[in-house]
């Protein structure tokens, strides 16, 4: 799931047995989105896709 990085507090109010269901990606750029849409499926599974600078 990709959130705006400004809305990542908002987290707080998600219950954790949902939250460790899902890999959140907060982004600050659209470029940031295409990244983590575009990667391979085996790249998305656990790795941290680095914040565009």
């Amino acid at each position: 799931m990709v959130i705006p990085k400004r809305n990542e507090a908002d987290l707080d109010d998600v219950p954790a047995e949902v939250l460790d269901t899902l890999e959140v990606h907060p982004v600050t750029d659209v470029r940031q989105v295409l990244e983590i849409a575009l990667a391979p499926a085996s790249a998305r599974a656990g790795e941290r896709i680095p914040a565009a600078a």
